[in-house]
């Protein structure tokens, strides 16, 4: 590091460091002072050069996700978590979808942290050029940091936490039982429940479906594989609280087929009304 830490620590103002550094320096400098926990006590150096450098930064993702990781160090966990909201787009990478999580985890959504941490670990496994994240699951985190994806009732505040009973793998089975879409010979309505099918149409699809393993068996999300002749062709999430179609993908995250569209939802009305969570009764499982 170019900067003598021992300087900055005797300034009356540190952020005036950031007038010959640069934002690379900078971040790198704040992640210092987090981890030397005895350098910097009560994080007052790096909150003020971590608060400068955003105001002047805004825009730029690793900025921050350093500044955010600070707040969460700090208890400022709403604040870190607006300020991951806004920033949350397409560019963000593995790092700041883990900060995501962490923060989410401090708010004890822990089930919506797991779905971070997943897409995490997705991310960095293969690469930026590789993996896309649709702006529908980015919608999500968004709405989750917000606390608004799901009722503030006792149901879902378990669901969050991960606490609900354990099903066994027969019963997971009976709810993954297909449904026929009327209208449609050969198409079926699957909804899933375990990592097995998860992994199965995700593989098919080529997509990230199975980072939505926490969010299926602890009910905070609903996921349906459409299928033709037992082969999943497209995936649709659905938010269990409002019954709205959160995404609704093909292969690769292409666009859905327009035409089998009506039948399918038609049918996914009424699939979802019986395989949602009503009242106290729990669907979910904290299994993985």
């Amino acid at each position: 590091m170019s900067v003598d830490i021992e300087e900055i620590l005797r300034l009356a103002d540190p952020a005036s460091v950031l007038d010959r550094i640069d934002k690379y320096e900078a971040t790198s400098l704040i992640a210092h002072l987090r981890r030397a926990e005895n350098i910097d006590l009560d994080c007052r150096v790096s909150y003020r050069i971590a608060e400068v450098l955003h105001q002047r930064e805004p825009d730029n993702v690793v900025v921050t996700t350093v500044f955010a990781a600070l707040l969460k160090d700090l208890g400022e966990v709403r604040r870190a978590a607006e300020l991951l909201a806004n920033r949350l787009r397409q560019d963000c990478d593995w790092y700041f979808l883990r900060v995501v999580g962490s923060v989410l985890w401090r708010m004890d959504y822990r089930t919506s942290a797991q779905l971070a941490f997943e897409l995490a670990d997705q991310y960095e496994e293969v690469g930026r050029d590789n993996y896309e994240i649709t702006e529908e699951t980015l919608e999500t985190l968004r709405a989750r940091l917000r606390r608004t994806w799901l009722p503030n009732n006792a149901f879902y505040r378990l669901s969050e936490a991960g606490k609900q009973p354990f099903l066994t793998s027969s019963e997971l089975s009976t709810l993954e039982t297909p449904v026929e879409v009327r209208g449609l010979p050969g198409y079926t309505l699957r909804p899933l429940k375990s990592k097995r099918q998860l992994s199965r149409v995700a593989n098919q699809l080529e997509n990230c479906l199975n980072s939505y393993l926490s969010q299926v068996v602890n009910c905070t999300t609903l996921i349906f594989a459409v299928e033709v002749n037992g082969t999943p062709v497209e995936a649709i999430e659905v938010n269990p609280s409002t019954r709205q179609v959160v995404q609704w993908k093909g292969i690769r995250n292409a666009d859905p087929d327009q035409s089998t569209r009506l039948a399918i939802q038609q049918s996914l009305s009424r699939v979802s009304r019986v395989i949602a969570p009503t009242g106290s009764k729990s669907r979910g499982s904290n299994k993985r």
